[in-house]
């Protein structure tokens, strides 16, 4: 055995694997996510076409939008991100630090025949880095403008040489903010401080058998609840209420998994487990009482806080067959439990403080609730070679969901099972080794579910989706430039959007009954010379509601959050300068078409451009770097939730980060 053993498939492998693939894949390593400062999930998923991650509200909240599905609070996504093969099956799970990572895989369209009811648009892969035989280690350092900080560190080895394996790493980081609370006279985008520290250990018993353990644990306090109010989405004011928010919490996870080998197929076994608590306190009318004397609906300064605990667990059991087969199979068995507190107040503000919130008197909205979700699904997919240039592929997963909700005011209880099959067939052809077509119907379905306590909001139903695509996949010039691509059209039942209510401090999520939605990917990579490389990705959507038995006037317009189209272009340059000193440099460039952020498409955010680069000396095993975000300082918003909808007087937004930028050192040993 080598010094480094490979308990995961090298990226180069991973990469070959995503171009036979039928479907829009993207393989990104972890180097070519440092390569484009990719910290976090948000920043990963951004580079891909047709799909966009936004970070609002507090800490842990995103809101991702893939081929114009979106992720609704407190619910099923409709991007399913997987780690080290656990399906991340809270909300609150998305937004993840890029520490210590191996690849990600990003696949667009419903994967629901694998990965079940959270791939209604798609599902992201990502692989930690294994351990090595041999020890290694490292050493990283950011600082950056608004006392940005961060320190990462890694060990990897052998505990048993040849038989156990350990890596272990973690980070933190804090940001002392960019954007100034006008009122309050202080930064509120800030970061107390985001810590983090993994550990895995894989054992390799006997030749037919692997045993992989993985923890991890993050713990946070930062910034909340820093909505501006606005006049328009091209009114960049700056936030300016009277009470600070803030979030604090953690997210613990363990993973067990098990691999044999028994000859003609591979047993697996991954068992899952998750302990988060997510809090936070902030503003509720989002102003101050010089501004806005009669505060919130004539009830005057209120503030608002919400107490998420979760615990889940999942099990899955799967068989898969040998991959050198004119036929080639997998089938499978999920499992999934979760349990839910979550608790939403809105109290008096008599004081500018947080801790208000535990102060009986002063509540003035109270939801709380317990959820239970009991999960399981079965499935199986077959690959068939007809001809050697022809493949069927066919598979399906029926999930079931039950949901059960308890209102801890009173006790009363309500409960509703969601089940339904996620066929998909597709068949392709691989007319030269390096060029393929295929064309794929698929279904989705995403489980509905029931909104807060006493909001009078009808429980939201289940979404399913109809999904039609045809794609192609080709490699040229030795592999040099690879130029892939799809065109896909799908027919949304009740999708699912998301809404906030202010007057009953509440997260809404609501059914269109009816959208379709279609639009196309093409993405290309290309060695233009030695050392230089440049890719680009376009993906455009057209979503279009066809009924709506619920909001008037809005057949014809784009769904929430939907952003027509968006291109990625990266152009990256490395060469030996003397020696073994090599000099690097990359930029980045991003546009996103409008977004409309409602139904009735009356708030259309402007076209944005987003600029990024990195600049850096690298000799031996160390190196450092510059780097830039955001460099020509755009103004945007994140998340816009107009009056129309809140309930509020006025719009709100929540501004994105400004300009950023810094430098980095690691050292290698």
């Amino acid at each position: 055995m080598g010094e480094d053993i490979v308990v995961a498939a090298d990226h180069n492998a991973l990469k070959n694997r995503a171009q036979k693939k039928s479907m829009q894949s993207v393989v990104i390593s972890g180097e070519e996510l440092a390569n484009a400062t990719a910290r976090t999930t948000q920043d990963t998923l951004n580079l891909i076409p047709n799909v966009n991650m936004a970070h609002s509200y507090d800490f842990l909240n995103s809101f991702i939008v893939v081929r114009g599905l979106q992720e609704v609070n407190n619910s099923t996504s409709p991007l399913q991100i997987v780690v080290d093969g656990v399906p991340q099956n809270n909300q609150k799970e998305a937004f993840l630090d890029m520490v210590d990572v191996s690849s990600v895989e990003v696949m667009s369209g419903p994967q629901g025949a694998l990965f079940g009811n959270g791939a209604l648009g798609g599902a992201t892969v990502i692989t930690t880095k294994p351990p090595t035989n041999a020890y290694h280690g490292f050493v990283q350092g950011s600082y950056g403008n608004g006392a940005y900080y961060q320190g990462l560190a890694g060990l990897s080895g052998a505990m048993v040489k040849d038989k156990v394996f350990f890596r272990l790493s973690g980070g933190s980081d804090g940001f002392g903010g960019l954007i100034r609370n006008t009122y309050l006279d202080r930064n509120v985008d800030h970061i107390n401080h985001n810590d983090s520290v993994q550990g895995r250990i894989i054992a390799l018993p006997t030749d037919w058998l692997s045993m992989d353990f993985r923890v991890h644990y993050n713990w946070f306090k930062a910034g909340a609840e820093q909505d501006s109010i606005v006049t328009g989405t091209n009114d960049f004011a700056r936030p300016s209420s009277d009470l600070e928010g803030a979030s604090w919490g953690h997210v613990a996870n363990a993973t067990v998994k098990l691999d044999a080998q028994l000859g003609f197929a591979t047993l697996t076994t991954i068992t899952g487990l998750t302990d988060l608590a997510d809090a936070n306190r902030g503003d509720l009318d989002f102003s101050n009482l010089k501004q806005n004397p009669l505060g919130l609906g004539g009830l005057g300064a209120v503030g608002q806080g919400q107490d998420l605990a979760y615990r889940g667990i999942s099990q899955e059991v799967r068989l898969t067959s040998r991959q050198d087969r004119p036929f080639r199979w997998v089938t499978g068995f999920y499992y999934n439990h979760q349990d839910r507190a979550l608790q939403t107040k809105g109290f008096f503000d008599l004081n500018h403080t947080r801790d208000q919130y535990n102060d009986p008197s002063l509540v003035i909205i109270d939801h709380n609730e317990f959820d239970k979700d009991y999960a399981w699904a079965a499935y199986g997919q077959m690959e068939y070679d007809i001809t050697k240039h022809l493949t069927l592929t066919a598979g399906t997963r029926y999930d079931s969901i039950n949901r059960n909700q308890t209102d801890l005011s009173d006790g009363s209880q309500r409960s509703k099972t969601y089940s339904r099959p996620q066929p998909r067939v597709t068949l392709t052809w691989h007319f030269t080794p390096n060029h393929l077509l295929y064309a794929t119907y698929s279904e989705g379905f995403r489980p509905g579910g029931f909104n807060a306590p006493g909001v009078p909001v009808a429980p939201f139903k289940a979404e399913h989706l109809d999904n039609y695509e045809l794609g192609f996949k080709t490699a040229w010039l030795d592999n040099r430039l690879t130029l892939n691509g799809a065109f896909y059209y799908e027919k949304d039942r009740n999708f699912q959007f998301f809404y906030v209510d202010v007057a009953t401090a509440s997260q809404i999520i609501g059914n269109i009954d009816k959208a379709d939605i279609y639009g196309g990917e093409v993405q290309l990579q290309a060695l233009l010379a030695r050392g230089l490389t440049f890719s680009a990705g376009l993906g455009t959507t057209h979503s279009q509601v066809v009924k709506s038995s619920s909001y008037a006037g809005v057949i014809g317009n784009y769904t929430p959050r939907t952003i027509p189209w968006k291109l990625n272009v990266a152009l990256q340059y490395e060469r030996r300068l003397w020696r073994d000193l090599n000099g690097f440099v990359r930029g980045d460039f991003e546009h996103r078409g409008h977004e409309y952020w409602q139904v009735d498409n009356l708030n259309v955010q402007s076209q944005i451009n987003l600029v990024n680069a990195r600049l850096g000396l690298k000799w031996g095993n160390y190196s450092v770097y510059v780097w830039g975000k955001n460099l020509t300082n755009e103004q945007y918003f994140e998340d816009y939730n107009p009056k129309a909808f809140s309930g509020a007087a006025y719009d709100l937004g929540w501004l994105a980060e400004p300009r950023t930028y810094g430098v980095e050192a690691r050292a290698s040993f």
